[in-house]
């Protein structure tokens, strides 16, 4: 085999595995419910804390995903899932009812906390409003006690 022929072979066979519909997400340690159809773009680790005493108290993971469907079709779909989850994007300035339409959607299993209580372990999924490239973007985040990762 030629070494162009193989070169297209493998570029091929790179992108036929870049456009998969995500069914599962690498790292994930819960059942962590996808929007389909979506492809993945790329995953980031973090540590992350609300313990001034424990910086890396959480080991945070995040999956970049993105659809050509709409944004109020994934809106929808995690809606359903977690109808108590619904919150306000971190960037929002105030939570009155005139969401400003550049604002992030974002849900979280389990809502966040009253007052000072501490965060627990949680999942979470921000949609951006505005689509790139014809394409909704949002991402799931997976905050789990450090101690629980491999």
């Amino acid at each position: 085999m030629s070494i162009r022929r193989l070169a297209l072979l493998v570029v091929a066979l790179l992108c036929t595995s870049c456009s998969r519909n995500v069914t599962q997400l690498d790292g994930a340690l819960g059942a962590i419910p996808i929007f389909s159809p979506a492809t993945f773009k790329e995953r980031h680790t973090a540590h992350t804390s609300d313990d001034i005493g424990d910086p890396t108290k959480f080991s945070t993971y995040t999956w970049y995903l993105e659809t050509e469907r709409g944004v109020s079709e994934v809106e929808a779909f995690y809606a359903a899932q977690w109808p108590n989850g619904r919150g306000v994007s971190e960037d929002a300035e105030d939570s009155s009812e005139d969401a400003n339409e550049d604002e992030d959607i974002t849900f979280r299993n389990p809502p966040l906390p009253e007052g000072d209580a501490p965060l627990g372990e949680s999942v979470s999924v921000t949609i951006k409003r505005a689509r790139e490239g014809g394409k909704t973007q949002f991402s799931l985040s997976e905050d789990v006690f450090s101690r629980r990762r491999p």
